[in-house]
């Protein structure tokens, strides 16, 4: 308790994309109990990597996040442009003494964070910076001789022997100050495109912070049992939905992880996907460049197709002719989010039926995902065409149609998101196959 004649700290609170919560939210919480706050969110163009899908996530969430704030009693200030000297200038203006966030990795974030964090406390304002974004910040998760992971099952095990700090309560009360700064309205923020190829997006989901929640919890209830032999079924509807909201961080995941733990439910399968993405991260944290060059040095030199327009196109637009790729690429199209087991294959198809550059597909997908996570993005994409850490075997090329009658033997799924006639295959999987394997061939030797 603050004693009288106490001066209260005023704190500037910067807002990005994964903190859009009140529950578990550690610079929020710090800050709340530190002094007065003025909380701005910028969205800055040159350092964020969202596609069209996520931005309308993004704007969603912070809608609803903005009206949490100013119940809790604090309005968040929203500007566009360089995160760094918005910040500095803010600072100076309302005589900030500190700058509180929650570290995010994205690596161009990341470094200019650091930069600007050294920046302030030159200029005698501090900067202190909290774990939001993962259970444990990646320097936390090493190999005993200090080396990061390389494999995901040595990881797994290491941080299932580690303590995951509890998470911290939902921060009801908030102290505002007064202040000169003009905010963006949110739709000045450049976030919807002008196709609205995405209005269909808000009749799958509902964008709140509660919302997350509520999906966690009945998830837990319902589904979490059966997790690990329905989670491969597209058409099981086993899967949790919750990356969404981990993405746009309406979800904490060390809420998650702790509340899986005390379920009465097993959720031992789950939590290891919910690692899985920490490991993605912990990879791209480690080892930057992953964000564009291959993990494994030898793909430097890996012959890929010239960059086909066509044969993109029919992938992009579900019209390969494969049912079950169809499929997929037609569910994220209309939702935002295509299942995992099917997103593997969509993946496999492009680089190694295809012989795409993993990056191309990368990028479309970030462009249409809603639960677009940049690290689980690349690692998925570079672990499929086999040119990541902890990766694919090169020889191992799914055939989409064997994949179908194992995973969606009466075609439910492939007929929920597929009708009228079907276009010929625009390539053969048997020649497909063997091009790959000749081309993957000249890697291994």
């Amino acid at each position: 308790m603050k004693k009288r004649g106490d001066v209260m700290k005023k704190i500037l609170l910067l807002i990005r994309r994964g903190d859009l919560r009140m529950h578990d939210n550690p610079a929020l919480q710090a800050a709340a109990r530190s002094g007065s706050i003025l909380p701005v969110f910028i969205w800055d163009e040159q350092n964020e990597r969202l596609g069209a899908a996520a931005k309308w996530w993004l704007h969603e969430a912070l809608g609803s996040y903005i009206a949490q704030m100013d119940k809790a009693g604090a309005s968040v200030v929203l500007k566009a442009g360089g995160t760094a000297r918005i910040v500095q200038q803010m600072a100076a203006e309302e005589n900030i003494s500190a700058v509180y966030w929650n570290r995010h990795y994205p690596p161009a974030v990341y470094q200019a964070d650091h930069k600007m964090a050294e920046e302030l406390e030159e200029k005698g304002i501090e900067a202190k910076t909290f774990e939001g974004d993962l259970l444990l910040p990646p320097w936390e998760t090493r190999k005993k001789d200090n080396s990061p992971y390389k494999v995901f099952t040595p990881f797994y095990k290491n941080i299932m022997t580690m303590s995951i700090p509890k998470p911290l309560p939902k921060v009801e009360k908030l102290t505002g100050f007064d202040h000169e700064q003009v905010s963006l309205s949110l739709e000045k923020l450049p976030l919807i495109s002008g196709f609205p190829w995405h209005d269909k997006l808000s009749t799958h989901w509902t964008v709140s912070e509660q919302a997350g929640l509520n999906r966690l919890h009945r998830f837990a209830k319902e589904k979490m049992n059966a997790y690990e032999e329905k989670r491969d079924l597209p058409a099981a509807d086993g899967c949790s939905g919750l990356s969404p909201y981990l993405a746009a961080g309406q979800l904490s995941p060390r809420y998650v992880y702790h509340y899986v733990l005390q379920s009465e439910n097993s959720g031992s399968d789950f939590l290891r996907q919910l690692i899985w993405r920490e490991f993605s991260w912990h990879v791209l944290f480690h080892f930057p460049d992953t964000l564009e060059k291959p993990f494994n040095p030898a793909f430097c030199s890996f012959e890929w197709v010239p960059e086909n327009k066509e044969p993109i196109h029919c992938w992009q637009k579900g019209e390969t002719g494969f049912d079950f790729i169809d499929a997929g690429m037609k569910e994220m199209w209309e939702t935002g989010v295509m299942h995992n087991r099917v997103r593997m294959l969509a993946a496999s198809f492009f680089t190694k039926h295809l012989l795409q550059h993993w990056t191309i597909g990368m990028r479309h997908f970030e462009d249409c995902l809603v639960d677009l996570d940049v690290a689980s993005n690349v690692m998925g994409w570079q672990w499929t065409a086999g040119t990541g850490v902890d990766a694919a075997p090169y020889f191992r090329i799914f055939n989409p149609e064997l994949q179908a009658k194992k995973f969606d033997p009466d075609s439910i799924y492939i007929k929920k998101w597929l009708s009228g006639n079907r276009p010929t295959k625009i390539v053969d999987h048997q020649a497909a196959r063997k091009r790959a394997l000749d081309r993957y061939n000249t890697i291994k030797k």
